[in-house]
């Protein structure tokens, strides 16, 4: 495969490419010979032209496609979580594979070199301009088992059915019958699995009475597009749109929150209270999240960027820094208040992400005191349960009419999703 570059050399090239996934093997996200083989013939700046080569080869996810008002609609996801997920699904030569998320092709090569010659992988956007630079990456790279094709991925590619693997590169809210039906009897599927908010890619593997997690792992990715997509629901909190609240719509019970009331709230006087925990920011991002997932029907996240977050326009819980800065809180809105976790004191340094913070709670509305003690009483019940976390996390996914009910379950159009967690050995 070339690496020729204009006005680069190619020992620079290579220098920068073996570097990338020397640091994956290094981070533990390439754990096999076979994914690290892949990565080593499979270069990423033809996937990404016009891209500086530092910016390509660093651990990090590029967008490349935007919509309208500048959002980011698809990328090349950052590398680490695609070794990850490839280590997850396992690929052996001869397979056959449907993705569902094209983006640049850059993962379908890498799954094409996995299954070989007499492997074939079928690779799905709905996005025809996606689909035509794609396919343009992937004939420029010769990966003349890879197809790139236009059409919903929610209801799959039969022409090219049955797969042994069927992978999401885009988050997904719930599993499609068509993927189940055009899925190998001992395949596996894997697949962001929003839940209701924290996305976590879940390889699954056919069981007796249903499909079962046989890994699971912390990921984001931009959501699936299309007519089938979840119903995600997403509106600014101010007139630079720098500020978004986002929730999930539950197909149940659908609520009607007043973007006008919640804008004036926001704005108006707040009330904080603490919870005493110390936290780190891994046990937010993949624990406390998830148990505000599975426990709290009322959770929403809000999000802010640019100037909004060196105004301090949000609770400050998770964020970064630096060209492109951004912020994300999670908690509940009421029919007369809201809340959201925060780090208390708020801080924000620009010094990194601390160790570990005490976990605070800020309140706006004249519920604000009923709202931050819902979050007070979430966060002392998941300390009490041990911070659950990714850790022995199990998922399992239910045809939605089997009449199961357990308190952590998620239910969605056609499964019902129920996490718990194993005793780790």
């Amino acid at each position: 495969m070339s690496t020729a570059v204009s006005g680069n050399s190619s020992v620079d090239i290579t220098a920068r490419h073996q570097a990338l996934v020397a640091l994956l093997i290094q981070n533990k996200c390439i754990q096999s010979e076979t994914v690290a083989a892949a990565f080593r013939a499979v270069p990423r700046h033809p996937f990404l032209p016009g891209i500086p080569l530092e910016e390509v080869y660093s651990d990090t996810a590029i967008p490349t496609h935007f919509d309208d008002n500048g959002r980011p609609i698809s990328s090349s996801s950052q590398p680490a979580i695609m070794a990850i997920m490839l280590e997850q699904l396992a690929l052996q030569p001869g397979q056959h594979v449907l993705e569902v998320g094209t983006g640049t092709g850059y993962n379908a090569a890498l799954m094409g070199y996995l299954v070989g010659a007499h492997g074939r992988v079928t690779t799905l956007d709905i996005d025809p301009s996606i689909v035509a630079a794609a396919s343009d990456h992937l004939a420029a790279a010769g990966c003349s088992n890879v197809k790139a094709i236009c059409g919903d991925g929610m209801v799959g590619c039969a022409a090219h059915a049955p797969y042994d693997r069927i992978i999401l590169t885009v988050g997904g809210w719930d599993i499609a019958p068509a993927w189940r039906e055009q899925l190998k009897p001992d395949g596996r599927m894997l697949l962001p699995l929003s839940l209701n908010g924290p996305q976590y890619a879940v390889a699954f593997d056919q069981a007796e009475e249903c499909l079962v997690s046989a890994s699971v792992h912390p990921c984001g990715f931009m959501r699936l597009r299309g007519p089938h997509a979840g119903p995600d629901i997403a509106f600014p909190l101010n007139d630079e749109q720098t500020i978004h609240l986002e929730y999930e719509e539950a197909l149940t019970h659908p609520r009607q929150l007043d973007p006008g009331r919640l804008r004036a709230w926001l704005a108006g006087p707040s009330h904080e209270l603490t919870t005493t925990l110390q936290v780190s920011p891994r046990e937010v991002w993949r624990g406390l999240m998830l148990w505000l997932a599975l426990h709290e029907p009322k959770l929403v996240g809000l999000t802010a960027g640019g100037a909004a977050v060196t105004a301090g326009a949000i609770p400050l819980l998770l964020g970064a820094n630096g060209p492109k800065p951004w912020q994300v809180t999670i908690g509940v809105v009421t029919d007369n208040g809201m809340a959201f976790y925060m780090r208390q004191p708020v801080t924000n340094t620009g010094s990194g992400e601390p160790e570990t913070f005490v976990l605070g709670i800020c309140g706006y509305g004249p519920g604000s005191t009923a709202a931050g003690q819902q979050l007070q009483d979430h966060a002392h019940a998941w300390h009490l349960a041990g911070r659950p976390g990714e850790s022995g996390m199990r998922v399992r996914a239910y045809p939605v009419n089997n009449g199961l009910t357990m308190h952590t379950a998620v239910t969605r159009r056609w499964h019902k999703f129920v996490v718990d967690w194993l005793p780790l050995s």
